[in-house]
């Protein structure tokens, strides 16, 4: 196994253990520190978004909970990406200097939010949902969590997610195919994001449409430019639009 590849292999597992174990870690730490200091115990906490609870307070409070654990859990998953792959990231960052480099980020960004819009406005009209990784982020802005909920989705979530899907996958799979590359780069970036929705089979598929989409555009932009900071910057742009529009929102609603 080549260093290359040997890294990208790295690089996953680290995902994998830090995504699903440290995850968990974070979510039982800090749901046991807001319960010592609020009237509700760890259960309830825990379970208040998905009991659909009543209670405003307790509600927010669970939302702040996973704001907090969900910024601990991808802080940890950006620094040991950043340190398995900084020589890499310190090579690509040279081709920012090139303009076409640059504007393929803005174009990939720009066709990424606008394809994602469209599509989520088409399958409303069709009265179908957002999908509840959607929903909790939507809850953890309204809730108090606009800060650390900035840098988890703004920052920390486009640099981990297009390190290892696209760039450590790439690395796996680009020398071999990449017709494999694009099935599994989509799906490994789409799936994740639809784990914590239930519905229909059918209604999951079109939910799961424009996690598929973006997934697409940014596995193109990236086996296109051959630079990672093309997906990541086009991943950022379609992050922080959608932040700052769900912000403007509660701003005006307050």
């Amino acid at each position: 196994m080549n260093n290359i590849r040997k890294n990208a292999f790295l690089s996953i597992m680290a995902y994998l253990m830090i995504y699903l174990f440290g995850s968990i870690f974070f979510q039982v730490a800090v749901t046991l520190l807001l319960s010592g200091k609020t009237g509700y115990n760890f259960n309830e906490i825990l379970n208040a978004i998905s009991n659909g609870t009543t209670d405003e307070v307790l509600l927010a409070t669970s939302y702040k909970a996973s704001a907090y654990s969900n910024f601990l859990t991808y802080l940890a998953l950006f620094v040991a990406l950043v340190v398995l792959n900084f020589g890499y990231l310190k090579m690509d960052i040279k081709g920012l200097k090139k303009w076409y480099i640059i504007g393929g980020a803005l174009i990939a960004g720009i066709i990424l939010y606008g394809g994602s819009l469209l599509l989520s406005t088409i399958l409303a009209n069709f009265s179908i949902g957002d999908s509840n990784n959607q929903q909790l982020i939507e809850g953890m802005i309204l809730n108090k969590g606009a800060l650390v909920t900035f840098f988890s989705v703004g920052i920390f979530a486009p640099v981990v997610e297009e390190l290892i899907y696209r760039k450590a996958i790439g690395d796996l799979l680009i020398p071999r195919s990449k017709i494999l590359f694009y099935i599994v780069s989509i799906l490994a970036f789409g799936l994740p994001h639809m784990l914590s929705t239930s519905a229909s089979i059918g209604v999951w598929l079109l939910m799961a449409i424009p996690y598929l989409f973006s997934g697409l555009i940014l596995a193109l932009a990236y086996e296109r430019f051959n630079n990672i900071y093309v997906a990541i910057i086009a991943h950022m742009i379609n992050n922080m639009i959608s932040f700052f529009i769900i912000l403007g929102m509660v701003m005006i609603l307050c």
